[in-house]
């Protein structure tokens, strides 16, 4: 029984694999029919040519990444739960990364960002390498398998998507402008860079560097993994209750189908705006400081992690850090003490802090003239006395 039950485990995957393929390759080739008879077919295809396999590449290789990162974070966590939270680890990771690299004013290129990132990476790996090694590697295994098929039938296009101006403008343009310059920038980016956040954008920046321009695929697996972890946590939640493992995964399954048919939520999820991305990462922070106030007491690793996710939701709108700040204040209601507080207002202060004053320098030494610019003095006092005010009450917290 046990043998019929490992070889269905690795059945499952193998099978969507080989259907997300025959999917692939069957829009492929209407396609290439449609190529010869419109110039603006042919023209499209011979942009985005490769686009696809790019896609899936980089989705399954920050997926590996953002599950050993997961892996040497959790404690206490299933392997379901770690891959549930890879793929948004390895957005956050890149774009906080990205975000130093800019505030700094280091060289913002391809090399420079992907040496950084390995090099974070392999240290990670290096100092929790005793959590890395309890890696269950024929179980990662499976979930790459899992990770390249939804990632090939995403690319496919046949899950749509939604673009508005604000899709375009505010984070494919704007990360791929970031990238192609190499800095923030007013002469290229003009007044988008005060009405947005950064964060969101950088997806598209990574995008960039490797080779292709759509974020559909990362998108696409952000809803996923927000979803999955939706599942597990009430799954959890219901067992907890006293329910047996079937009804738990009963109760688990109908709750997280009236999640996704919440209008809010069918309308974010196939959206590619930022503030679909807010909602993924303030619902992963909510889980990740209760995981970290029950199950991961004591996990530092988890408490830098859940920082860096409030750095990056603090930059991924103009207005977020007032709404982060009154998040983490919010926070303190949980069991923590006054050093994990700090841990995380500090960071989310001076990562706003910095992101204003690059951004006045960089207005201040553009060449244009930039029109409509939501950096006033007035805004600019409500964002840091936001900020800094959770610090000062993270300070005196008891």
């Amino acid at each position: 029984m046990k043998r019929i039950n490992s070889v269905g485990k690795w059945v499952a995957p193998m099978l969507v694999l080989l259907i997300s393929i025959i999917i692939f390759f069957y829009t492929s080739t209407i396609t290439y029919k449609n190529i010869g008879t419109n110039e603006l077919f042919a023209t499209v295809d011979a942009i985005t040519r490769g686009y696809k396999i790019k896609q899936i590449i980089a989705s399954v290789v920050l997926f590996i990444a953002g599950y050993l990162v997961a892996q040497g974070t959790f404690d206490k966590q299933t392997d379901a739960m770690k891959a549930a939270w890879a793929v948004p680890i390895a957005v956050v990771g890149w774009c906080m990364c990205s975000a130093v690299i800019l505030l700094l004013r280091l060289p913002y290129i391809r090399s420079f960002a992907f040496g950084l990132m390995g090099a974070l990476l392999g240290a990670m790996i290096y100092i929790r390498k005793e959590y890395i090694k309890k890696t269950n590697w024929d179980v990662l295994c499976r979930y790459i398998i899992w990770c390249a098929a939804l990632s090939t039938i995403f690319s496919t296009g046949i899950i749509p998507t939604v673009m508005s101006s604000d899709s375009y403008y505010y984070v494919m343009q704007y990360g791929e402008v970031v990238a192609k310059v190499g800095s923030l920038n007013f002469d290229t980016a003009g007044a988008t860079m005060t009405w947005t956040g950064v964060s969101s954008a950088l997806i598209s920046s990574l995008a960039y560097f490797c080779g292709f321009e759509t974020i559909t695929v990362i998108h696409n697996l952000l809803i996923i993994s927000m979803l999955i972890c939706f599942y597990l946590t009430m799954k959890k939640q219901i067992s907890n209750l006293g329910a047996r493992e079937n009804q738990a995964i009963v109760g688990a399954g109908v709750f997280t189908v009236m999640l996704i048919v919440i209008p809010a939520f069918e309308l974010l999820s196939f959206w590619v705006i930022s503030n679909t991305y807010c909602m993924v990462y303030i619902f992963l922070l909510m889980i990740g400081m209760n995981l970290y106030t029950t199950d991961e007491r004591e996990n530092k690793a988890l408490l830098i992690l859940l920082s860096m996710v409030i750095c990056w939701l603090t930059l991924s709108r103009a207005e977020m850090s007032v709404c982060m700040a009154c998040i983490v204040c919010l926070i303190s209601f949980l069991p923590l003490t006054q050093r994990e507080m700090l841990t995380l207002s500090v960071p989310m202060m001076v990562v706003q802090l910095l992101y204003l004053i690059e951004l006045n320098y960089q207005q201040a030494i553009s060449v244009k003239n930039v029109y409509d610019s939501m950096l006033t003095p007035a805004i600019q006092a409500i964002i840091t006395v936001a900020t800094v005010g959770c610090v000062i009450y993270s300070f005196f917290y008891k």
